[in-house]
């Protein structure tokens, strides 16, 4: 059985060691727009993640907030 997560986390530091899990990945903020634009099954092949679906919930980090709060914004407006 594939564990199922209530939310997916997303690493934006460029410089992070590479998240291997099944409810997350790293995006770099540079490339945030782009990538969650990207189709499911495209964006599933890049990171091994599925992509969000517009209910769930997402947790965005990075060293100080910053890139988070630019990548919140982001992820909001794209739905």
């Amino acid at each position: 059985m594939k564990f199922s997560p209530v939310f997916l986390y997303f690493n934006l530091e460029v410089s992070a060691g590479f998240i291997e899990s099944e409810w997350g990945a790293n995006v770099p903020l540079s490339v945030i727009w782009s990538q969650f634009q990207l189709p499911e099954d495209e964006f599933e092949s890049t990171y091994g993640v599925r992509k969000p679906a517009l209910d769930d919930e997402i947790i965005v980090t990075c060293r100080s907030g910053g890139r988070s709060t630019v990548a919140q914004k982001i992820l909001r407006e794209l739905g």
